[in-house]
């Protein structure tokens, strides 16, 4: 069932203007994806699903019949920082995987044949279906892979959206330094505070305290990730000069 048959049946439940405002959307944002029958961005397509009740995941899937499964009632403001972080990386990742399924599809392809195909096609001809297929499928994989940036790209979504979300009146520029970490680099150049961090650290009222145990346990994932990355690093430099070694042997050979 298409994403504009489930709006319909579920319409004549709700009062769609009511809804929609009650998500942030335009009061014919509901009935305008009714009519129009294409699917809208994810975030929009979120605020739908949110103001019918209803789980995104089935609202967006066609092969989702209806009626919808039980939407789960718990607010997002119920979960932690760690499971909405999670949750955001499987999604991302999800539509990582979607685009590189499409990709093997697309290095498959004989786009040889296609670009003959499509070269001889007349003006007024119609679309032949090899070229129809091949469209269709580079089409596909452009949206998909654009998709990845557009809809889960946290820092980017946050610089379009700046002005609907928490802070939209202070510069955006405060926030681009917070991420770049610039922001606190400058706390702990203002005049006294190293001194006192120095003076503190080592203090068994700080070191028991729970914001210590905190920082540690932050400190510990940013090792983590660093760790990671050197590993990777490490194997992808012994990968090259082991190619190296390679061409090195047969030219010498």
């Amino acid at each position: 069932m298409t994403f504009q048959e489930k709006l319909r049946r579920l319409a004549p439940t709700i009062n769609k203007s009511r809804a929609a405002r009650a998500v942030g959307l335009k009061e014919n944002a509901i009935s305008t994806y009714m009519a129009r029958g294409s699917l809208p961005r994810v975030d929009i397509a979120l605020k739908i699903a949110m103001a019918l009740g209803v789980p995104l995941d089935w609202l967006a899937d066609d092969r989702q019949d209806f009626p919808p499964p039980q939407a789960d009632k718990s607010s997002v403001r119920d979960f932690g920082d760690a499971d909405l972080v999670h949750d955001l990386a499987r999604r991302y990742r999800g539509a990582q995987l979607d685009f590189l399924n499409e990709a093997d599809r697309v290095k498959q392809f004989d786009w040889q044949r296609a670009a003959d195909a499509a070269e001889a096609m007349q003006q007024n001809d119609s679309t032949p279906e090899l070229v129809r297929q091949a469209m269709f499928l580079l089409g596909s994989a452009q949206v998909k892979f654009k998709r990845i940036a557009a809809d889960l790209d946290v820092e980017r979504y946050c610089i379009v959206h700046h002005e609907q979300l928490p802070g939209g009146s202070r510069p955006i520029g405060e926030f681009e330094m917070v991420s770049r970490g610039e922001e606190w680099f400058r706390l702990t150049e203002i005049p006294g505070l190293k001194r006192f961090a120095g003076a503190v650290g080592q203090s068994p009222e700080w070191l028991n305290s729970p914001l210590k145990k905190l920082d540690d346990e932050y400190q510990a994932r940013t090792a983590q990730y660093a760790q990671v990355l050197a590993d990777r690093s490490r194997a992808e430099s012994e990968r090259l000069g082991l190619q190296s070694t390679k061409r090195r042997r047969k030219t010498a050979g």
